[in-house]
């Protein structure tokens, strides 16, 4: 399988292979079955080959039946075994993938978020997808061709052997040059356009996702017509590339080809100089010029089977740098009282890894029963500081800790049960509606689900639907409104077990007195004791129940913390506050 791999590729595979965790019980099974599907179809041949030179011979056909039942036999057990192997061959390969794609997520989890930050959505959606896929497959289109045409080039070698020691010496010959040769060409040749196409695949998805998450801004800003034309010329730079990776498949049918003619034309004259020596019957002439026609269906595909190694090869590197980047965060793992935690952040600074500083001097305390509001400017970091409290990045400067441990340092799942956080962007899933509340919560019930459906205020909407809390919604959420969107992510957040809730721009794209009643629901959770709640919003009307509100804004020091109060005491005392309240009301 090395063999035209480089060190370093062979290095990543011997990495991330392991990681498919693949049943080779289960791969030796589809092994078998796919050499006895090939030794069927080369008996077939052979036996038909027999067959017609015995049958010009006009003997009893008594004779003949066995070989008219073996052909048959031949025949169908072929494809029924063909379809068999191919059944256990990707159940193998497909349950790797999905083996993978967890090992990935749980890699990734453990390190800090400089794993995938600094990756564009396509990029990343390209290691975790395609190159993924590209791993599954060279179970099923690499690995086990390769080991199937061994099986099958020593068998069929030794049998035509038993027949004629020189025809089968050449027929293994041959399908050397065509099973190792041939794809060792093809790998070295394919490198190339197989770089081009992987960059040109990364720039198609970079480019999809850009349209589909900004299709609004794009039109509104008269740049769509310009991003589809660099979707256009991105896939028109991939056909290219998919064009010169084909044609390295081709030279190795060329070669495939030309082996096999070498081998039947040998098989051919060796055999009629043993017919003419009496060393071989004229049936078994037959036998020796038509078996290798059958035979080099087994190399047939190892041309394109080492371009699937070199494709997973490639992948298996991009999935290693993926899980290289960032560093190991060292966890703590202690006990957080779930029932009634307390976030606490002293004079915290927050930013993105490797970025500027955006807030800072943070002081506030969290837990169940108290409501904050965070308000401010747009691009002033509120939503940084969010993914800070939730322990998903790590602070800049400052102390933030959840029951006296530090945030970051807590296990993931620990920080989670403790801590849920809704983003602005945050995702409807392509599934039902219990299904979507289901995401923070993988047992919740029917009655579970009802319950925090009425107290997100959906359960005259979720009542209205055909099939109820089993109703499909579109990936997107396409199919529901603005509002319902909202309600049901809001929904979603009451559904986590986690007795604090941070969540950001929940009124955004809403009208204002539906974002201002949502926003005050947000706030119910908080001063019935069950919840601890931080909103982050623009809108102010819907904080009068907030605990507490921190402005932040710039300053001469930096974005910073410029006046904090109940909403009543901004709006007396504060004059940006009261402004842009007023504004509200207009």
């Amino acid at each position: 399988m090395s063999i035209g791999l480089s060190r370093r590729e062979r290095a990543s595979l011997r990495r991330i292979v392991p990681l498919l965790g693949v049943d080779w019980r289960r791969f030796a099974l589809a092994c078998v079955l796919g050499a006895a599907g090939l030794g069927a179809s080369v008996a077939l041949g052979a036996t038909s080959a027999w067959l017609i030179a015995r049958a010009s011979q006009m003997p009893p056909v008594l004779h003949l039946n066995t070989a008219v039942v073996a052909v048959r036999f031949f025949g169908i057990s072929k494809a029924l075994l063909r379809y068999l192997e191919r059944l256990a061959s990707h159940h193998v390969a497909l349950s790797g993938m999905s083996r993978l794609r967890t090992a990935i997520y749980s890699g990734l989890a453990a390190r800090d978020g400089a794993a995938v930050w600094s990756l564009r959505r396509g990029d990343l959606l390209e290691r975790v997808g395609t190159d993924v896929d590209a791993i599954g497959d060279m179970v099923v289109k690499s690995l086990l061709p390769f080991a199937l045409a061994a099986i099958i080039a020593v068998t069929t070698s030794a049998g035509i052997a038993l027949i004629d020691p020189a025809s089968g010496l050449v027929l293994f010959v041959c399908l050397v040059i065509s099973g190792v040769i041939a794809p060792l060409l093809v790998m070295r040749s394919a490198r190339l356009s197989e770089a081009a196409r992987r960059l040109a695949r990364t720039e198609v998805s970079a480019t999809s996702m850009r349209i589909l998450d900004h299709a609004d801004e794009l039109s509104i800003d008269g740049r769509l017509h310009q991003a589809f034309d660099d979707l256009d010329r991105d896939e028109d730079v991939l056909a290219r590339a998919t064009n010169r990776a084909a044609w390295p498949a081709g030279w190795a049918g060329a070669v495939d080809v030309a082996a096999l003619m070498c081998a039947l034309i040998a098989a051919t004259w060796f055999g009629i100089v043993g017919v003419g020596g009496h060393d071989v019957s004229h049936v078994a002439l037959a036998v020796l010029a038509l078996t290798p026609l059958a035979t080099f269906e087994a190399t047939a595909q190892l041309g394109p089977a080492a371009i699937a190694l070199i494709r997973a090869a490639e992948a298996a590197e991009r999935i290693g740098d993926l899980l290289d980047r960032g560093d190991d965060v060292v966890v703590e793992r202690i006990h957080v009282d779930e029932a009634a935690p307390r976030l606490e952040a002293r004079d915290l600074a927050v930013g993105w890894p490797g970025g500027p500083t955006l807030l800072s001097g943070i002081t506030l305390s969290l837990e169940p029963g108290r409501a904050l509001g965070i308000v401010g400017p747009s691009g002033i970091g509120k939503t940084t500081l969010l993914y800070t409290l939730a322990g998903m990045i790590p602070p800049h400067a400052g102390t933030l800790t959840l029951g006296g441990h530090d945030v970051w340092r807590l296990e993931r799942a620990r920080a989670a049960a403790s801590i849920s956080l809704t983003t602005e962007d945050a995702h409807i899933f392509d599934t039902s509606v219990i299904e979507n509340l289901r995401v923070a919560r993988g047992d919740l019930t029917q009655t579970d689900a009802l319950a925090v459906i009425e107290q997100a205020g959906l359960g005259t909407w979720v009542n209205g639907l055909a099939r109820g809390l089993d109703e499909p919604v579109t990936a997107g959420a396409r199919t529901i409104s603005g509002g319902e969107r909202r309600r049901l992510l809001l929904g979603r957040a009451l559904a986590s077990p986690a007795p604090l809730m941070l969540v950001d721009e929940p009124g955004e794209h809403l009208d204002p007195e539906l974002a201002d009643s949502l926003i005050a629901d947000l706030l119910v959770p908080a001063h019935s004791g069950e919840r601890g709640v931080i909103v982050v919003t623009h809108r102010l009307s819907g904080l009068g129940a907030a605990d507490e509100i921190l402005v932040v804004g710039p300053t001469s020091h930096g974005a910073r913390i410029i006046a904090r109060g109940a909403h009543a005491d901004l709006a007396r005392t504060h004059a940006a506050y009261a402004d842009a309240l007023a504004q509200e009301s207009l």
